[in-house]
């Protein structure tokens, strides 16, 4: 995990985005690769930033509550990340667009740094959930690349920009009930078993 890497990508993606889906374009990384040297490590990070707010700010939250909590919102996440990728990836096809598992991944995963990064500093303190309003970056990142990795006519771009962010909403709202049920049923175990 080379943080020094991540923190330049994120910073060149945040600042001049045009230029990082340019640089991206013209290097598309593998699925694999991505995950593993880009998300990866920033969920780590979301972790870690959880943990010590709870350790700090915990209140009457345990230790296993937060990190439940923290959990149920990554693989929430994830869940809705693949989702969107999978959604994107099947639009592309339908609209006869290049429809390359990568490129739809490198797509919905840089796109969603703004909201991995708005998550991980709320997950700190929960008087900082409004940081949840630079997610709304996320949907110019994901109107700047497709408009770099797609090129086709701005209709079709703008309805490919459009279907997606509806069912991805629609699939977040989903995997967040899912996971909200799951996550309280955790913690309604937890509760009941022996200390």
């Amino acid at each position: 995990m080379n943080f020094r890497t991540i923190f330049s990508d994120i910073k060149s993606l945040l600042t001049s985005p045009n230029t990082f889906f340019t640089d991206i374009k013209a290097n598309i990384k593998p699925t694999t690769f991505l995950l593993k040297a880009y998300l990866l490590p920033i969920i780590v990070v979301w972790l870690i930033i959880g943990l010590v707010g709870s350790i700090f700010f915990g209140l009457d939250e345990s230790i296993f509550y937060k990190f439940a909590q923290i959990l149920t919102h990554i693989v929430s996440f994830l869940a809705w990340g693949t989702i969107s990728v999978i959604i994107l990836k099947e639009l592309c096809h339908f609209m006869h667009l290049d429809n390359k598992i990568d490129i739809s991944t490198n797509l919905i995963i840089y796109s969603l740094t703004p909201a991995l990064l708005a998550n991980a500093v709320a997950s700190f303190h929960y008087n900082l959930d409004f940081v949840w309003i630079f997610s709304l970056y996320s949907f110019y990142l994901f109107w700047i690349g497709i408009k770099i990795f797609f090129k086709t006519t701005e209709d079709k771009k703008l309805i490919l920009l459009i279907t997606t962010i509806i069912v991805a909403v629609l699939a977040k709202l989903i995997c967040d009930m899912i996971f909200s049920g799951i996550f309280n049923a955790l913690t309604s175990a937890q509760s009941i078993l022996p200390s």
